[in-house]
C-alpha cells in the first residue's frame, strides 16, 4: 500500500511538472504574438494610440476563446493550441481602410470595422460547417508528404524573423549583435537539449527559467536592482502600456453611426477573409500529424473549426488551430483537452499582466524561443529526412519551401503538390508492373509450407503513392484483428515517400502476436529505407519473402 501511495504522488508531482511545462510554453508563445503581431492586426491611426490597444485586445480575446472552445470540441488525440489567424490581417486592414475612407469619426470607422469582422468570422464558421455536412476532406490524406515538409520548414523559417524581431526592431548595433548572439546560442543549447533529452516534456521551459534566473544573478549585482537600469542598458525590452481591457473597445463604440454602406462596400474583402481563413487547415493538420504522431480527421476538426469561429465571431476575429505552436505545446507535455483548456484559462492572466510581465523577460529570452522554433522545425524539415527521402523529395522540400517564405504557405502548398503530381505522372508511365505476380497457387503452397493455421492476405496491385493513400488505408482497416498476415506487394510498382511512411506505419502499428510476411520489393522499396525502420525483427523467407 505504501508503495503505490509512492508510485501516486510521483505520477502527481509529473502531472503538475508537465502541465506547468506546456502552460508556461503556451503563455509565452501567445505573450510574444499578442505585443507583436497583435498590435498590428489593423492599421495604426496617427496620433492615436486607442487602435493598437484594440488591436491587442481583439487578438488576445479571441486567442482565449479559441483557446478553451478548440480544446473542448476538438477530437485531436493530443493538447493544442489555438488562435487569431495572423495571416488574414492584410483584408482586415483593407476593410479598416474602406471604413475609413471620407469618414471623420474613428468611432465610426471601429464601430463598422467591427461589424464587418463580425460577419466574416461568422462566415468562416458557415463555411466549415458547409464543408463538414458535406464530408469534403479525405483529400487531405493524399497531400504528399514532401509538399506538407516544405510548409513545416517555411513555417521554421518565418521564426527567425520574430525571434530577430525582439532584439532589432530598429537599429542593428554592436548591442543587437551581442543579444543576438547571446539569443541565437540559448536556442542552440535548448535545442540539443530537446533532441538529448526528448522523453523529458518540461525541457525547455526548464531551461527558460534557469536563463532568465541566471540573468538576474548575474546583472543585478553589476547594474543594480533598479529594472530601469536593465532598461537603460538594452538588456530588458520597454516598458509597455497598453490597456487590454474591454474598455477601450466600448468607448469606440457607437451604435448609431452603424452603416449597411460599409458592409456593402467592404463585401469583397469581407468574402476574401473568410474564404481565406479556411485554406489555413489543410497546410496545418496534416503539419501536425506530420511532426507528432498524431492522427487526425479532418471532418470532425472542421467542427470544430465552426464552433470556434461561431464564438470567436463576438471576439471579431477568425481562429484557427496553429500547428507550429501546437507541436511544441504537445512535445511540452500538452497530451489532452486537460491542458488545453487550463491554457485558455491560465491566458486570461494576459489581460492583467501581459503588457507588464513582458518587461521582465530578457530581449535575449523573447527572441530565444521563436529561435529555437526555428532551429527545430528547420532541422526536422531540412537536414533529419535525409535519411527517408529521394533526392527529388529534398528538391519539392526545398522548392515548396522557398516558393512559401515568398508567397505564402497555401500557394507554397499548391506548388509542392505540383511537383509531387508530375513526378507522379513521369513513374506512372515509366515504372511497368513487375510481371512477377503471386499466383493464388504460390500463396496457398507458402501457407501449407510455412504454417498449420490460416492466412490473411492483402494484396496491393497499385502503386504505394500519396494519391493511393486513403485506397491503402481501406484495404488494410480489418488487418491488425488476424493472427498471420501476409502483405502482397508483387503487383506494386513502386512507393513514394508517403507511401513508404504508411507502410512503416501499417506494419508498426500491427499487433506484436501477428505474424506479418511482405512478398516482393516494389521500386523504391530500399531507396526509402523501408526495411530498416520497422520495429520488428526481419527474416527473409526466400528471395522475395520478408519475414517482419
Amino acid at each position: 500500500m505504501k508503495e503505490n501511495s509512492f508510485d501516486d504522488q510521483i505520477k502527481k508531482k509529473r502531472n503538475i511538472i508537465t502541465i506547468f511545462s506546456c502552460i508556461f510554453l503556451g503563455i509565452m508563445f501567445t505573450l510574444l504574438d499578442c505585443l507583436s503581431y497583435g498590435r498590428n492586426m489593423l492599421p495604426k491611426v496617427k496620433d492615436d494610440t486607442s487602435i493598437e490597444n484594440i488591436s491587442m485586445i481583439i487578438y488576445l480575446y479571441s486567442t482565449i476563446t479559441a483557446q478553451i472552445f478548440y480544446g473542448i470540441f476538438t477530437k485531436l488525440e493530443s493538447g493544442i493550441m489555438a488562435g487569431a489567424i495572423v495571416e488574414s490581417f492584410p483584408y482586415m486592414h483593407s476593410i479598416f481602410n474602406v471604413c475609413k475612407e471620407g469618414n471623420e469619426s474613428i468611432n465610426s470607422v471601429v464601430t463598422n470595422t467591427l461589424l464587418c469582422l463580425l460577419i466574416s468570422t461568422m462566415l468562416v464558421s458557415f463555411w466549415s460547417f458547409l464543408l463538414k455536412k458535406y464530408k469534403i476532406g479525405g483529400f487531405l490524406k493524399m497531400i504528399p508528404k514532401a509538399a506538407i515538409t516544405g510548409c513545416l520548414g517555411a513555417i521554421g523559417l518565418s521564426q527567425f524573423s520574430v525571434a530577430y524581431g525582439e532584439i532589432c526592431s530598429n537599429i542593428f548595433d554592436s548591442k543587437a549583435l551581442l543579444l543576438l548572439s547571446i539569443m541565437v546560442i540559448c536556442a542552440f543549447i535548448a535545442f540539443l537539449l530537446q533532441e538529448k533529452f526528448s522523453d523529458v516534456v518540461f525541457i525547455v521551459p526548464l531551461f527558460s527559467l534557469i536563463v532568465i534566473s541566471g540573468f538576474y544573478v548575474f546583472f543585478i549585482p553589476i547594474l543594480g536592482n533598479s529594472l530601469d537600469n536593465l532598461i537603460l542598458n538594452e538588456w530588458l525590452p520597454k516598458k509597455e502600456s497598453a490597456n487590454l481591457f474591454l474598455n477601450q473597445i466600448w468607448e469606440k463604440l457607437s451604435f448609431k453611426e452603424l452603416s449597411a454602406k460599409y458592409v456593402v462596400k467592404n463585401i469583397f474583402n469581407i468574402f476574401l477573409l473568410s474564404l481565406f481563413s479556411l485554406i489555413h487547415m489543410p497546410v496545418n493538420l496534416p503539419a501536425f500529424g506530420t511532426a507528432t504522431g498524431v492522427s487526425f480527421n479532418f471532418l470532425d476538426e472542421l467542427k470544430t473549426q465552426s464552433i470556434g469561429n461561431f464564438i470567436s465571431a463576438f471576439t471579431f476575429c477568425p481562429t484557427y488551430f496553429i500547428s507550429s505552436c501546437s507541436i511544441f505545446f504537445n512535445r511540452s507535455g500538452g497530451k489532452g483537452k486537460t491542458e488545453s483548456i487550463l491554457l485558455g484559462v491560465f491566458l486570461c492572466t494576459l489581460i492583467f499582466f501581459g503588457a507588464s510581465l513582458k518587461t521582465y523577460i530578457p530581449r535575449f529570452v523573447l527572441g530565444m524561443i521563436p529561435c529555437f522554433i526555428g532551429i527545430s522545425m528547420c532541422y526536422s524539415a531540412f537536414i533529419r529526412i535525409y535519411s527517408e527521402a529521394s533526392k527529388y523529395d529534398l528538391l519539392v522540400v526545398y522548392f515548396t519551401a522557398f516558393v512559401s517564405m515568398y508567397f505564402n504557405l497555401v500557394v507554397g502548398l499548391i506548388f509542392g503538390i505540383f511537383l509531387c503530381l508530375l513526378e507522379f505522372a513521369f513513374r506512372y508511365n515509366k515504372i511497368t508492373k513487375t510481371g512477377n505476380v503471386s499466383s493464388d497457387l504460390e500463396l496457398s503452397n507458402f501457407r501449407n509450407n510455412k504454417f498449420s493455421k490460416s492466412i490473411a492476405r492483402i494484396k496491393v496491385d497499385f502503386m504505394l503513392v500519396f494519391a493511393t493513400v486513403e485506397k491503402f488505408d481501406k484495404l488494410t482497416h480489418n488487418a491488425s484483428t488476424y493472427s498471420v498476415l501476409v502483405l502482397d506487394l508483387m503487383e506494386c510498382s513502386c512507393i513514394d515517400w508517403s507511401g513508404s511512411d504508411l507502410l512503416v506505419g501499417f506494419v508498426n502499428g500491427i499487433d506484436s502476436n501477428c505474424k506479418v510476411y511482405i512478398i516482393g520489393k516494389p521500386h523504391n522499396y530500399e531507396l526509402y529505407n523501408v526495411q530498416k525502420r520497422f520495429n520488428k525483427e526481419i527474416e527473409h523467407i526466400t528471395e522475395n519473402i520478408v519475414s517482419v
